[in-house]
């Protein structure tokens, strides 16, 4: 790979770790209220939604499992085209990300 190539991934990991150090400082320190995010009115009598919970779990572990898939991949180019690719996205995990917006949103509806 080359130099510049190496330095603007460097750059790019740093990047996304430090947003993801940032949000996670912000919300052990509450400043960002979990409970708001997942709550279907802000105020004492809150009840946590099931339909936010699962979404957003969901969008955590297809998350989770696309870092882990990209980190772990061989990002040689292709001697042909000189590019690389990004990986293919697996079927299921496009199943399960449409299948909590769908329950995110009929609870929205419902509600």
């Amino acid at each position: 790979m080359e130099p510049i190539t190496e330095i603007l991934a460097s750059g790019l990991i740093a990047w996304l770790a430090s947003i993801a150090a940032w949000t996670g400082y912000l919300l052990v320190s509450g400043k960002i209220r979990l409970l708001e995010m997942l709550a279907k009115d802000c105020n004492e009598r809150s009840v946590i939604c099931p339909e936010r919970v699962a979404s957003l779990m969901a969008t955590l572990f297809v998350a989770g499992y696309l870092i882990s898939l990209c980190c772990s991949l061989d990002i040689t180019p292709d001697p042909e085209t000189k590019l690389i690719t990004m990986p293919d996205i697996p079927e299921s995990l496009l199943v399960l990300l449409a299948t909590s917006k769908s329950f995110y949103l009929t609870g929205k509806f419902i509600r």
